[in-house]
Formats: C-alpha cells, sequence, structure tokens
C-alpha cells in the first residue's frame, strides 16, 4: 500500500501513520486497512480514494461516523469530537456475564491502611487463596485482553486495575478471579465511557504519578493517566492521546524513587521523532517508536 500512496504523492511524515500529500491540503491516519482523513476539498478526498481503488476495493465516506472500531459524533457549532464504544462493553458482558454482574463504584478492591501506631512499612496482605480453575485462567485472560484497548483508548480509569490483573495471569487464585469480578461490575455501572477531543494549541501535559511496591516481587508502578495536548490553562484538559499504568522494570528504593522513574518512563513515551514543520517525508526509523492512543 505505501508504494502505491507514494507513487501519488502521499508521504508518510516523521510522525508514526501519518500521511500528508506532497501539494494537496489532505491528511490521513493509517493503521493496517483504516483510514481516519483530514481533508479540505471534496475532491482532495475522492482523489485519494480513486489512488486506493487501483489496488483495493474501498469503502468510504465523506462524513466519518467510525475509526478504529470508536464511534465518532463531531459537532460542528463548538467544534468537538466526541468518541465512544457504545456496544463494546455490553458485548463483553453479555459474552462473560449473560446474567448480570453486581454493579461496583470502583475498579479495584479497596484495602484500607491499618493505623495501629507503628510507623513501619504496611505490606501488602498475602493471597492465600486457593489456584484458580483452567476455565477461570482462560476467562480472565479474555477479559483482560478485551478491556486493555477499552482502557487505554477510552476509559483510563480501568488500566490500573487491568494492568494488575496481568500480573497474575499466568497463575491467578480464586482472589484474582474475584477482583476481576468487581472490574467486570464497575465497567456495567460505567458501560460508555467517552473522550471529547477540541481544537487546542496543542500544548503537551502529562500528569505523572507513581505507586511505590503495589506489584509482586517489590515492584512499583508508573503513573501517566493523562498525555493530553491542550493549552496553558491546567482547568482545561483535552481527549487523551496516551496512556500509561506500567511496571517500572527496577526495584524502587523508595516511594520518592518511584515518582522519579515514573517521571521519566513518562517523558519516554512522548519521545518520538518531530520536525518542525512536519513536512512528509519518508521516514528510515532508527529505534523503535512508542506507541500513541
Amino acid at each position: 500500500m505505501r508504494p502505491n500512496l507514494q507513487q501519488h504523492g502521499y508521504l508518510q511524515t516523521s510522525t508514526p501513520s501519518l500521511f500528508r500529500h506532497i501539494t494537496d491540503n489532505i491528511a490521513f491516519c493509517l493503521v493496517v486497512d483504516d483510514f481516519g482523513i483530514k481533508y479540505s476539498s471534496i475532491a482532495d478526498f475522492h482523489k485519494l480514494v480513486d489512488c486506493l481503488a487501483l489496488l483495493y476495493h474501498v469503502k468510504a465516506t465523506p462524513n466519518a461516523t467510525s475509526f478504529l472500531g470508536l464511534t465518532l459524533d463531531y459537532d460542528t457549532g463548538i467544534r468537538a469530537l466526541t468518541i465512544s464504544m457504545p456496544e463494546y462493553i455490553p458485548a463483553l458482558l453479555q459474552l462473560h456475564r449473560p446474567l448480570g454482574v453486581r454493579l461496583a463504584s470502583s475498579p479495584s478492591i479497596y484495602i484500607p491502611p491499618k493505623y495501629d501506631g507503628s510507623s513501619a512499612p504496611q505490606m501488602t496482605p498475602e493471597d492465600t487463596s486457593p489456584p484458580a480453575s483452567a476455565a477461570q485462567k482462560k476467562e480472565l485472560q479474555e477479559v483482560i485482553g478485551s478491556l486493555l484497548y477499552y482502557a487505554r483508548i477510552l476509559d483510563h480509569s480501568l488500566l490500573p486495575t487491568v494492568t494488575y490483573l496481568a500480573c497474575f495471569q499466568a497463575s491467578p487464585t480464586l482472589a484474582t478471579m474475584a477482583a476481576m469480578e468487581r472490574l467486570l461490575g464497575y465497567c456495567a455501572k460505567r458501560p460508555n465511557a467517552t473522550q471529547v477531543i477540541r481544537p487546542s494549541p496543542m500544548l503537551l501535559k502529562i500528569f505523572s504519578d507513581a505507586s511505590y511496591l503495589n506489584r509482586p516481587k517489590s515492584g512499583s508502578t508508573i503513573g501517566g493517566l493523562i498525555h493530553t495536548l491542550s493549552d496553558h490553562d491546567p482547568a482545561n484538559l483535552n481527549a487523551s492521546v496516551h496512556a500509561e499504568s506500567s511496571r517500572i522494570p527496577v526495584v524502587a528504593a523508595s516511594a520518592g524513587e518511584a515518582e522519579l522513574a515514573s517521571a521519566f518512563g513518562n517523558a519516554q513515551c512522548q519521545d518520538w521523532p518531530r520536525r518542525a514543520d512536519n513536512i512528509a517525508q519518508p521516514r528510515v526509523p532508527s529505534t523503535p517508536y512508542p506507541y500513541l492512543l
């Protein structure tokens, strides 16, 4: 596909998956075989469609209502694009919990701290529950796989719990399954998360945090639950371009060290090559590029 696009003047920019035409005012994001197109002239739109139709059977609409499984709702009056996946969670619950699930107000089970006057660190309670069955293990893996994309792209409040459960999917216990049940109950209570994208000066904001010793084997977690392109007003938050919740690859010596590791890790997530003018040119990657959502 790329040689055909390049032959007709559509070149990939320094931003992965973003293409622009050499002369026409058109740009598009290409993910596998799904195109999200921004254009000013309908003639430019049809020109791109004709280019693709030379090699492929193409379905195209000038007014997009979906992209990458997302439902798009653009309000031209306030220039706001709302993205959602209204059928995703109901379909997941129908598959795994057709008879319903107990609703929950938070995605994870809260373990309150013990106030006994001691200044010693409080350790995570040891999981001594029996191992889960093979069928339960498979269900856990299916739920994690289904929710990870949804959590990264739409409902970031799910992401810490989903990535936490992923640590135990190789050998889950009944306590792990109870945590999964809680997560499904939270999804059932909030089945249709949305994000709203608005025009902005594209100032990158990253909210970084860390959780110390919250993973097995003295692991800590990077938290970057919103990377957004907005403006200088801290009260204005645009839709996120990325969310991060992952294990710090080393053992942090303190909560402060975990915070520094999280800030470094979040900065790395946004460290991709940039060109000031973003001129369309074929790129030659020298290092792997981090993903963006």
